[in-house]
């Protein structure tokens, strides 16, 4: 199963809309649980709890991220953009 796949079970939706829905109306069902930490967590503890999960992950798998990143980064970037810029 890819990501891709996993992306539109989660959200019965083709994954550009399903950004569409995260970044227009925080339509996230994936992350839903995060708003139930009790206080609201600030950019230190996030960065604190990515760099713990970071640590956590084999190297493997660490350049397997980092790879994936450099690729599709860009284009995600570009459509989140897009979809910004529709918004206004």
């Amino acid at each position: 199963a890819t990501a891709l796949g996993s992306l539109q079970r989660v959200h019965n939706c083709t994954p550009l809309r399903s950004l569409r829905q995260v970044v227009e109306k925080g339509n996230n069902g994936v992350m839903a649980g995060i708003g139930k930490l009790g206080r609201r967590v600030g950019p230190l503890g996030t960065a604190m709890v990515l760099w713990d999960v970071w640590k956590r992950i084999p190297p493997r798998q660490r350049r397997q991220i980092l790879k994936q990143a450099r690729k599709h980064g860009p284009a995600v970037a570009k459509t989140v953009i897009k979809v910004r810029r529709g918004l206004k």
